[in-house]
């Protein structure tokens, strides 16, 4: 059976994920999966800030969770511009260090172009509060002097460039093969029980 396409809403969730889990593609694909359906249209205003708040508040679980190596399972594609000279990488690298709700904020803000109502929802907060968070990443960004209209284009660019259907598909598939796995063990546990109860049966015939 071919694999499906990654729907609309599949694509913006990994995508938002991929920059809050630090550029971890597996991880962003398991978010993916877990919080956008695979078919379907990508919905209203309303729709797609409930899916970014559902991203959201999913990444800050996994972030907490022990196993947020930021990183870690970065797509080698993106190397040259994490690890790169160019304003783009500069201005990535200073947004991934950001602490979480200002990473937050500022990737809604400044690199998705949401409004303040969308972004409050999304972070589930406060527009004062995502406004504060906002002010911070600001000032952090400001002194390192490495946010740019050129950065941020060029930034936005390199990100919209990467395709998430391999990674999404992949994990897909391993999703799959565990829910098979289990199915044929489940089918040989009934089997197992069936001809122990014969055999219970048969003592005393």
């Amino acid at each position: 059976m071919a694999p499906l396409e990654p729907s609309a809403p599949q694509r913006r969730a990994w995508r938002l994920a991929y920059l809050l889990t630090g550029l971890n593609s597996e991880a962003a694909s398991r978010l993916a999966m877990q919080t956008a359906r695979p078919g379907g249209g990508g919905g209203g205003g309303a729709d797609l800030a409930r899916l970014d708040r559902q991203v959201v508040l999913a990444a800050r679980l996994w972030s907490r969770s022990g196993k947020a190596i930021r990183g870690a399972a970065a797509d080698q594609s993106h190397e040259p511009l994490r690890s790169g000279d160019s304003p783009a990488a500069s201005l990535l690298r200073a947004v991934l260090a950001l602490p979480r709700q200002a990473l937050e904020v500022w990737v809604l803000t400044r690199l998705d172009e949401l409004g303040e109502l969308h972004v409050a929802r999304a972070m589930d907060c406060s527009k004062t509060a995502a406004k504060a968070h906002l002010r911070r990443a600001e000032a952090v960004l400001s002194e390192s002097k490495v946010q740019t209209p050129g950065a941020l284009a060029e930034l936005r660019a390199a990100l919209d460039s990467v395709d998430p259907a391999p990674w999404i598909t992949a994990a897909a598939e391993r999703r799959r093969k565990v829910r098979r796995r289990k199915a044929a063990m489940g089918a040989l546990a009934v089997v197992a029980l069936g001809l122990a109860g014969a055999a219970l049966a048969g003592q005393f015939l």
